[in-house]
């Protein structure tokens, strides 16, 4: 949540309160609303509309690969990542290292393809 988030909700325990009583963040709650239930697509659709999701391409490519099955968007809390005070942190550490992959694969076809036999 933005610092003008918490202030316009009246402080860190009044925002704290506000997160907490129903178990998501409005952007999440906002999500589960358009996708009709909790799970993998309003995951998904929280993080691609977040404005934290970053890539190779943006958000088409990330949500291609999200189609092809190459990227799982997990909430923080079932993804095993140390907490940030960034959003979706832990999902930019797993998009860098896609793309890192991505440009080494790029860089050398011929070599990657041996490596995988």
């Amino acid at each position: 949540m933005s610092a003008a988030e918490v202030a316009r909700l009246g402080g860190r325990e009044q925002a704290r309160a506000e997160v907490w009583t129903g178990g998501l963040c409005h952007p999440c709650a906002d999500a589960v609303e358009r996708a009709g239930a909790m799970g993998p697509t309003a995951v998904e659709r929280a993080y691609l509309s977040s404005g934290y999701a970053r890539g190779s391409g943006g958000v088409v490519a990330l949500r291609r690969r999200i189609e092809d099955g190459e990227l799982t968007v997990r909430p923080w809390s079932a993804s095993g990542a140390s907490s940030s005070a960034t959003p979706w942190a832990h999902m930019a550490a797993e998009v860098a290292r896609l793309d890192e992959a991505e440009r080494q694969r790029l860089r050398d076809p011929f070599e990657s393809s041996v490596r995988a036999e």
